[in-house]
């Protein structure tokens, strides 16, 4: 990239980009407050879809194709969720100077005392209901919530078809992330 022009680089492995439509997304959510404490939203019967979402790691802010974004009391129901890059809901941590440099334990401590130390309780963030959601086609997770998921309820959703194309490597897997089963 440089001032006046952007390269995407894209692989199509099988597929003819002239001969077939190319979508390329960029929209990091669907849904997300621009800051935290957008308290008691309810989103109800929606389809949402294609996000371009970051990794949502438990020490880092956790933004999904839904999410909210440190709040508190949201009801997130009936709607139907899928083809994130990451997260399809997000109910998780807020973002800080920290984000992805607390890789241990003691690193997630540290994210913990902040969030204390930054107002976390059960009368500012959180107990959030969602419920009978159907999410899908996500590569990381179909509902996340490190410290903002606190008090919540989740339940009756549908979750299923998760990390299924290995887009994105992850620590915890055994094969690369090019390898199908």
């Amino acid at each position: 990239m440089d001032p006046t022009n952007t390269t995407i680089w894209a692989q199509f492995k099988g597929i003819d980009p002239n001969a077939q439509p190319v979508e390329i997304n960029v929209r990091q959510a669907v849904f997300y407050p621009d800051k935290p404490g957008r308290d008691y939203i309810t989103v109800r019967g929606f389809t949402l879809r294609n996000a371009a979402t970051p990794w949502a790691p438990p020490t880092a802010e956790q933004i999904g194709l839904i999410g909210t974004h440190w709040s508190k009391g949201w009801i997130i129901e009936s709607n139907v969720v899928s083809h994130s890059v990451c997260s399809g809901i997000a109910l998780g941590k807020y973002g800080d100077a920290w984000d992805n440099r607390a890789e241990s334990a003691e690193g997630y401590v540290g994210t913990l005392t902040r969030a204390l130390t930054n107002g976390w309780n059960k009368t500012t963030v959180g107990g959030h209901i969602v419920r009978n959601n159907h999410s899908s086609h996500c590569e990381q997770t179909g509902i996340v919530g490190s410290l903002g998921c606190s008090f919540s309820t989740v339940t009756g959703n549908t979750i299923h078809d998760i990390h299924v194309r290995r887009r994105l490597p992850h620590p915890h897997l055994r094969r690369p992330p090019d390898t199908v089963p």
